[in-house]
């Protein structure tokens, strides 16, 4: 046994004397090869690679794309911007038949690109020569090579049988054919530019199509971002080349009235804008500059928000069937400028432009280049804040600052020691003798205090910062942890009817996670707090020289609404360290301090309330009537002008327009815009009761109780009679902001005769024809693996060799699993997918929804994967690649049953009939997705299409109606309870899945030449919950909707890729070995000394081999034996 654990440990001794030789020879081979890996890496990146694009505007000049040694043409893949095709509410336009993307306008590459050297048709039957030739073809020679040789070789692959084959990412259709472009300056050495190149059909095509020309877009992925009170300027160079268009017999003619445009779509808070428009964009005759034409815009954001705005650049505009403004021809665009500016330089540079702002219509924001020559546009969203003193003393003002109290079971609670009135919690007991609670005239002033800590917070904090530091400052310096609150007696008027801003700025010591500063707006004993603030962890703001320019304050805003017809007042507080007291222990407190300064208030407009949202740093507050009862505070308010008007008839309502259905608000078929002109329509008022005996008497009653009940102020429309056309009041637009919860809510009264609809319109369809609505995909179920199976993966009897029903291939595709019940009657050599829940395009084809999956698999123009298309149509049947060569059915072509059927659109709208003399309620309850929603609300006599319209003698009344809080917990709920009482067909239920959403595109590895893999691995089915996506509910009168969009409108972000771009750290500038000389030589003195280890034991082996062969016999060990107990 003794002599088996020696030879082990021989065993084991040699093992590690082996891997440790190893290791040394691999750490040695690893410095040589990592030096001549650096110097490979080096020399290749070189010829690749770029600067670190900084700029606003990701590859504003078009320079950056990969040329892939000269293969890749045309730079088809625009590092910083997607390709898409144009669309409208009639669906998306065709796909160009030309390439588009980053070309070179230098001479050389011009001349690569349109000339040719030889008549390569003589060399397509001579292969030698050809070869010979080769070095001496530009790329066009090449490519008009490549096509007729394929077209005189069809049964060959060129690549296999052509050895001097170049594999370029376009054909010669491809090339330009224009003039060059050039650039608008001559620069010699940054000659790339943008191409838009439009043409459809082919120019070889034999179809009938009548209707020449496309529309597509590049959308820049940079998302620029005007902090608040900042500004932009931003400019794009534009050339246009050979546009032409259809006349009425479909034949080819110069353009009029159409050509490039730059979109501006911007947003200001949570409010979208009518995007800025330059359209029409045809430099045919501009002579200067080279014939581009440079459009500058300046941009000034809000005072109160942040203002995003987004680039498009674009040929031709529609889709589908509204072709009216399709082109084909070139448009280039060329080095987009955009620096952030002060206001100042904002003010000189659009003092003499026409300025868009909140109250510019959409029409004015559409220039028409043939209408207009300007070419310099400015936005401006400002407004100046007005200078509050709010931290002066005086007797109407006085700031008291203490610890935080709490007051529990009739005790009052702190966390200091010391405080009157109030005992210590659970041991807390925090020092205050040194804590510091005062206004100071400066920030300066600050180091005037003999106070260690406030010296030091000033030196670190606050010392040679500029930003506000000649302002007045609130302090709360905590140096022990305590928690403080600080409350004002000042308040603030927020007028009736009105909406003002608050704005204060804030600045806190380094809270390392704790609980920071707060602030809280008062009214009454509602609160609405900003809370849990570090400025340490704020991004900075970069303006002109200054690299931050808010040094670390940060501006924090409530949004006050007094939707009230009284005048309100509200006030504010401030604290420091965590707000509660009981419950908490030592480990949330953290000494440190919060500042507060520069109180300002500006006194906002409806449409700039529309913008404010609730962030971090701001909070939404909305003043109500706390003693407003259901139906008591009236469907509006009167508008201004003609308010008076109720005292003895209808008045119009402040916030809703009365309209006839053939009204240009309604429809744009229509051109009448008049509103309120119908004078038995308007608000009617309860004090005015006794100038309404007359008006009763039509509606029915004798008293107001009798016609109107408890209601104050209801909207009527009274058909004195018969209705030629439907009358109607359409509100203001309101957005739903994403992953909310929002009800809408009124009441209505009906006549026995007559019929009123409440409409919830989408204003995100520019038309304003259609309702919000919801529908539903069909939907499969999918294991984590992405296979389709017959049942719910997750179930505990889910038997995954049998009830998988189709297994996924590595082409995105599917083949049925031969173990399924269902096989029986499935071609086992066919693919499938579901093909049900995409639209298509004007060939047929199946397309990708717009934002939806792409993959850059390799350099090809249009390749599978960034064309757009999800299935390509040809014959009635549908096919995976371009080539039409691997057909796929549709999943609904099995047995295989959906997890959950398609669901046609169900719109937001009710139609409520006789109400029986009572009032009805009507409520719609809304859960959005990712994605924000639109609407106005419009109420009717009759319906809005005209196709219903009421008798003479009949009625319709609106009144407001307050529902209850809605939340997640309280819509899941009401769902749950209405569920119940309602039949099948008046609710169905859905889930997410991403893998039967219009935008998903399946990931093919069989064509991933760039292995760019596939993107969304960390998407799981199972992780998402099914619920009710729409229920309706009616029950006398009571009329309920239940919209829950989070089911079906989710963003799947991709995968986030690993950064492996080099620092300038990892960089040898000095291209010198890395290698470390004392590690190579240690190395070898290690390796050395191991080698002559294994020696040494290799040869103690020989010996004793060759000692048993000459017969010697180790002399055997006497055995002891054992003793006994």
């Amino acid at each position: 046994m003794k002599t088996s654990i020696k030879n082990r440990k021989k065993q084991l001794l040699a093992l590690c004397l082996s891997v440790m030789m190893f290791s040394s020879f691999t750490a040695l081979t690893a410095c040589k090869e990592d030096q001549a890996d650096s110097s490979s890496s080096s020399s290749s990146s070189s010829s690749t690679s770029t600067e670190k694009d900084e700029s606003l505007v990701l590859n504003g000049g078009f320079e950056t794309f990969n040329t892939n040694d000269g293969k890749n043409v045309i730079g088809t893949s625009a590092t910083g911007w997607s390709r898409s095709v144009g669309s409208s509410s009639t669906g998306s336009a065709s796909t160009s038949t030309s390439a588009s993307g980053i070309i070179d306008t230098s001479e050389e590459s011009w001349k690569q690109m349109t000339t040719s050297n030889v008549d390569v048709s003589k060399l397509v039957d001579n292969k030698a020569e050809a070869e010979k030739q080769w070095k001496n073809l530009t790329v066009k020679d090449k490519l008009d090579y490549y096509a007729a040789w394929k077209k005189a070789n069809k049964d060959k692959t060129i690549s296999k049988e052509l050895s001097f084959y170049e594999s370029f990412n376009i054909d010669n259709e491809d090339l330009p054919t224009c003039e060059n472009p050039g650039t608008h300056d001559g620069d010699a050495e940054n000659t790339n530019v943008l191409m838009i190149h439009n043409e459809y059909p082919a120019p070889d095509s034999t179809s009938s199509y009548n209707i020449i020309g496309t529309a597509q877009k590049y959308t820049s992925s940079s998302t620029v971002t005007v902090k608040s009170g900042t500004s932009v300027e931003f400019s794009v160079w534009v050339k246009t080349s050979d546009l032409k268009s259809s006349n009425t017999s479909g034949e080819a003619q110069d353009v009029v009235q159409k050509g490039a445009y730059i979109s501006i779509s911007h947003s200001v808070g949570g409010k979208s804008m009518d995007a800025l428009e330059v359209k029409n964009i045809n430099t045919a005759g501009v002579t200067e500059n080279n014939g581009w034409v440079q459009y500058s815009f300046y941009l000034r954001g809000a005072a109160y928000a942040d203002t995003t705005f987004n680039i498009v650049l674009g040929l031709g505009q529609g889709g589908k069937t509204d072709k009216l403004e399709y082109v084909n021809g070139y448009a280039f665009f060329d080095d987009i400028q955009c620096n952030v500016i002060t206001n100042e330089d904002f003010d000189t540079r659009a003092k003499d432009l026409v300025t868009i702002n909140f109250g510019t219509d959409k029409k004015d924001k559409i220039v028409n280049t043939y209408v207009s020559s300007d070419t310099k546009f400015a936005m401006d969203y400002y407004s100046a804040f007005v200078t509050e003193d709010f931290l002066a003393a005086s007797e109407e003002n006085t700031i008291t600052a203490k610890p935080t109290t709490e007051t529990s079971n009739k005790k009052v609670y702190t966390a200091a020691m010391g405080v009157e009135g109030a005992e210590v919690y659970n041991g807390l007991g925090f020092s205050t003798a040194n804590d510091v609670t005062k206004v100071f005239e400066n920030a300066a002033a600050l180091n005037d205090s003999d106070n260690i800590y406030l010296q030091k917070a000033y030196e670190k904090y606050f010392k040679d910062v500029e930003f506000l530091n000649g302002e007045k400052l609130l302090m709360l310096l905590s140096a022990d942890g305590a928690a403080y609150t600080a409350n004002s007696s000042k308040e603030f008027e927020v007028k009736a009817n009105s909406y003002l801003a608050i704005s204060c700025y804030v600045k806190t010591s380094d809270m390392n996670g704790f609980t920071g500063a707060g602030i809280t707006l008062i009214d009454g004993n509602n609160k609405t707090s900003i809370s849990s603030i570090d400025t340490t962890t704020i991004a900075s703001v970069e303006i002109g020289e200054k690299e931050d320019f808010y040094e670390d304050w940060q501006q924090c805003l409530f949004f006050v609404e007094n939707t009230t017809d009284a005048d309100r007042k509200v006030s504010l507080s401030f604290n420091y360290g965590p707000t509660t007291v009981v419950g908490t222990t030592k480990a949330e407190y953290y000494a440190g301090f919060a500042a507060f300064s520069k109180f300002e208030t500006y006194k906002m407009s409806e449409i700039e309330f529309e913008g404010a949202v609730n962030g971090t740093y701001s909070k939404v507050v909305s003043l109500t009537d706390n003693t407003v009862t259901t139906g008591d505070s009236g469907f509006d308010s009167t508008a201004g002008v003609h308010a008076d008007a109720i005292e003895t008839g209808f008045a119009a309502p402040k916030n809703y327009k009365g309209v006839y259905n053939n009204n240009a608000n309604i429809s744009d078929k229509y051109s009448d815009t008049t509103t309120n002109k119908n004078a038995n329509a308007g608000l009617l008022n309860k004090e005015y009761e006794e100038n309404y005996k007359d008006l009763l008497t039509k509606l029915g009653g004798e008293s107001w109780k009798d016609v109107f009940g408890t209601a104050t102020q209801p909207l009527v429309i009274y058909n004195e009679k018969d209705q030629e056309n439907s009358f109607g009041y359409f509100g203001k637009i309101t957005s739903i902001a994403a992953n909310t919860y929002k009800t809408i809510s009124l009441r209505v009264k009906v006549s026995a005769d007559a019929k009123a609809n409440i409409y919830l319109i989408d204003m995100n369809d520019d038309s304003h024809q259609t309702n919000l609505s919801i529908g539903s995909n069909v939907i499969y179920w999918y294991d984590d693996d992405g296979n389709v199976c017959a049942k719910d993966p997750t179930d505990e009897h889910f038997n995954a060799k049998k009830d998988v029903a189709f297994k996924l291939q590595s082409n995105g595709l599917y083949k049925v699993n031969t173990a399924w019940e269902g096989a029986k009657d499935v071609d086992a050599n066919k693919y499938f997918a579901n093909l049900a829940n995409y639209e298509e395009d004007s060939n047929g084809n199946k397309i990708v929804a717009e934002g939806g999956v792409t993959y850059n698999y390799n350099d090809i123009w249009n390749g599978v994967g960034k064309d757009g298309i999800a299935f390509y149509a040809k014959d009635g049947k549908y096919y995976a690649e371009n080539t039409f060569t691997t057909e796929v059915f549709d999943f609904n072509t099995t047995s295989l049953a959906p997890r959950y059927a398609a669901e046609d659109k169900k719109d937001l709208r009710f139609e409520v009939t006789d109400t029986n003399g009572e009032w009805a309620t009507v409520s719609f309850y809304v859960h959005t997705g990712d994605t924000a929603k639109s609407y106005r609300l419009e109420v009717w006599s009759g319906s809005r299409d005209g196709e219903q319209v009421n008798k003479a003698g009949s009625y319709v009344f609106f009144d407001s109606y307050a529902p209850a809080s809605l939340d997640e917990t309280s819509f899941n709920a009401l769902i749950d309870e209405r569920k119940e009482d309602v039949s099948e067909e008046n609710y169905f239920e859905s889930v997410f899945s991403f893998f039967d959403n219009a935008k998903y595109l399946r990931y093919n590895e069989l064509v991933d030449d760039n292995k760019v893999g596939y993107a969304y691995e960390s998407y799981v089915p199972s992780s998402q919950a099914s619920g009710v996506a729409y229920l309706e509910y009616v029950n006398e009168n009571v009329y309920e909707m239940y919209a829950n969009y989070a089911l079906s409108e989710v963003t799947v972000t991709p995968d986030a890729e690993e950064d492996d771009t080099p620092t300038e750290d990892d960089h040898d500038h000095d291209h010198e070995s890395e290698m470390n000389p004392w590690l190579l030589a240690s190395s070898i003195a290690v390796a050395a000394a191991l080698l002559v280890a294994i020696v040494a034991v290799v040869v103690r082996k020989v010996l004793a081999s060759v000692r048993k062969k000459n017969g010697y016999v180790a002399p055997a060990k006497t055995k002891k034996e054992k003793k006994s107990k």
